[in-house]
């Protein structure tokens, strides 16, 4: 492998982490998943709105300070 040859992608990392570690360097609220072309907010975004959605968002760094609903 030449020193101009890209890193070899690890088979176990989601697809979808290049596009979110590209978005988070941008600074953009979301990216387009590769796999399902659905929209993902971005960490960035939830900040934004201040609180959990509670919809099981990829990114949420509200997820582990939230109590689950009863």
């Amino acid at each position: 492998m030449s020193s101009v040859d890209p890193p070899e992608k690890n088979p176990q990392e989601p697809p979808w982490k290049d596009a979110h570690a590209h978005a988070l360097k941008e600074g953009a609220e979301g990216y387009r998943d590769p796999v399902t072309g659905f929209w993902v907010w971005t960490e960035i975004a939830h900040q934004k709105r201040g609180d959990c959605c509670h919809s099981g968002c990829r990114h949420c760094p509200y997820r582990e300070t939230e109590e689950s609903p009863s």
